[in-house]
């Protein structure tokens, strides 16, 4: 089922992407594509959506749009639309703002989104002019708006507590000159022909020196801002802004005049309608930081399963593979054959057993939750750690360091750090005399690849699980001093 629906849903995506308008916004882990379909008769849009974390070049249908925005604006996992202003029967003009926040992730990569299927209503923005451009402040949702797009003294609008507020403009902002709004890390840069503003905290708009943006587009990403000039010979080129100079950073070739691009985490990333199949998307994606041409193809929806989902499988088709393979390999009779307890031992206890394991897990989980930044007891379980940024690493770590300890601990002396504390030891089940490197690699091998197969213990009557029949291994502890004997 979940298969099937991706099909359909990537033939939907298909079919509701035709050359018309690009827009987009980006911003920090997400960005959203407002795409006109020039096929329907209504000329409605579909806007879509991807994360940071999402497969390359796929996009997430959200919902459909009656018509095309004219400012999008990302704030942290909110997207907000501002469309065309409409007239209204007093003589004024009111334009329409609507939301939609990122909700819970769904099945592959695939979120939820709220409102599911439609906008939610924010307060209009009223009065005349031209929306010269719109960015997200430390303060909110800021827009500003002149008599006309090149000349004019401006207004500088915030959305604060569901109405918009008016806020000043920079101080020397010449408005003989043409102004551009766009988003910034952390916050909006304000770009005239003579003097740029950046406002990226409380403290409101303060001087930057930027470099030359004339005819170039400003993009946020990687805590950098990157001019995107396109020219009709060499497509889009990229331009890293630093301490008022300019430094070429890349070029993506084969981007016509109509595309988008976005700030998507520490990447770059352009949309346009393929020449040859104009039906369909691509999309391009550069490091904001190196310049590095890191994918180029068609776009499409996330697969299915994602990145965790194939790490997770992959481990679990390993494991049962592992099992039939050391199981086939094992000789029939040390399977049948009758284990021998040492003298003055028993069979240790199943909730010794189970501790001792505990306290052998935990100091790898410890380590791998260094390593990778995680929760501890997300470098426990599969399920929590598919959910952190690291995926099936932790996991992967943690079993190497728990085989590593536990295998030398029961070669050298059949005691690792948790069966010390519970006076527990590994012996060979034919009475032999310790345990070999390979019993003890292949033992905990198994148990640190597929660790529910330990509770099987609880089957057997000698309390051993298959990771004790297979590498020939008893785990004891001291056998329990008997009464004297009444004389």
């Amino acid at each position: 089922m979940r298969l099937a629906a991706c099909v359909l849903a990537f033939v939907a995506a298909c079919a509701a992407l035709a050359t018309g308008r690009l827009d987009g916004a980006g911003g920090g882990d997400h960005a959203w594509l407002a795409v006109e379909q020039e096929w329907r008769e209504d000329g409605s849009y579909q806007l879509y959506h991807v994360a940071v974390d999402a497969p390359e070049g796929s996009l997430s249908r959200v919902m459909s749009l009656p018509d095309g925005p004219l400012a999008m604006v990302v704030e942290g996992e909110r997207l907000v639309m501002i469309f065309p202003a409409q007239s209204l029967p007093d003589g004024g003009s009111v334009r329409r703002v609507r939301s939609v926040s990122v909700g819970a992730r769904g099945a592959g990569d695939v979120y939820r989104y709220r409102p599911a299927g439609r906008g939610r209503a924010e307060a209009a923005l009223t009065g005349s002019g031209v929306l010269i451009g719109a960015a997200a402040t430390p303060e909110g949702v800021t827009v500003l708006l002149r008599p006309t797009s090149e000349r004019g003294v401006g207004r500088l609008l915030v959305l604060v507590g569901g109405e918009w507020v008016e806020r000043a403009l920079p101080v020397g902002l010449d408005p003989e000159e043409a102004w551009s709004l766009s988003a910034a890390p952390g916050g909006a840069v304000l770009v005239s022909e003579s003097a740029s503003w950046v406002w990226d905290s409380p403290g409101g708009w303060r001087t930057v020196a930027l470099g030359d943006t004339e005819g170039a587009e400003v993009i946020a990403a990687g805590g950098q801002l990157v001019a995107a000039r396109w020219d009709a010979g060499q497509g889009l080129a990229l331009t890293l802004l630093q301490s008022g100079r300019a430094f070429s950073l890349a070029e993506i070739a084969g981007v016509p005049e109509r595309h988008a691009a976005v700030g998507l985490g520490e990447t770059v990333v352009a949309y346009w309608f393929d020449a040859e199949e104009p039906l369909r998307l691509r999309s391009a994606g550069v490091s904001a930081i190196t310049g590095d041409a890191l994918y180029e193809g068609f776009v499409g929806p996330p697969g299915p399963l994602n990145k965790q989902d194939v790490q997770f499988i992959a481990l679990v088709a390993g494991s049962v593979l592992l099992i039939v393979i050391l199981f086939l390999l094992r000789p029939e009779g040390d399977l049948q054959r009758e284990p021998e307890l040492p003298e003055g031992t028993a069979l240790a206890e199943p909730m010794a057993r189970f501790l001792a394991a505990l306290f052998d897990a935990l100091p790898a989980a410890a380590v791998s939750s260094l390593v990778w930044d995680v929760p501890l007891w997300a470098a426990l379980s599969p399920g929590l750690a598919i959910e952190e940024s690291a995926g099936l690493n932790p996991i992967f770590l943690t079993a190497a360091v728990y085989f590593a300890h536990s295998t030398l601990g029961d070669w050298l002396g059949g005691r690792t750090l948790g069966k010390r504390l519970t006076g527990c030891r590994t012996v060979d089940s034919s009475g032999r005399p310790g345990l070999r490197l390979k019993q003890a690699a292949v033992r905990n091998l198994f148990k640190a690849v597929f660790p529910p197969l330990t509770m099987l213990l609880l089957l057997d009557p000698w309390r051993r699980h298959p990771a004790d029949q297979v590498s020939g291994t008893l785990v004891v502890s001291r056998a329990a001093a008997e009464p004297p004997e009444d004389e």
